[in-house]
């Protein structure tokens, strides 16, 4: 592989190896969010098995 010190090639990887990173930290991120809404779900899951097992009806939605 070349490597060449012409400015424009430069500017374009640092701007590329900056835009790795964002898109690892956004993956980050979204798989965090992720496992929050699986978590939230199961709780809301539970809620309604309780609401189901006392009798209770259930109205509206639990957010």
């Amino acid at each position: 592989m070349t490597y060449d010190h012409d400015p424009k090639t430069f500017d374009l990887r640092q701007r590329l190896a900056a835009t790795e990173e964002r898109v690892g930290t956004y993956q980050g991120l979204c798989s965090a969010s992720m496992n929050k809404i699986h978590k939230l779900e199961a709780r809301i899951g539970r809620l309604k098995a309780a609401q189901r097992r006392a009798h209770l009806p259930f109205k509206g939605s639990i957010e």
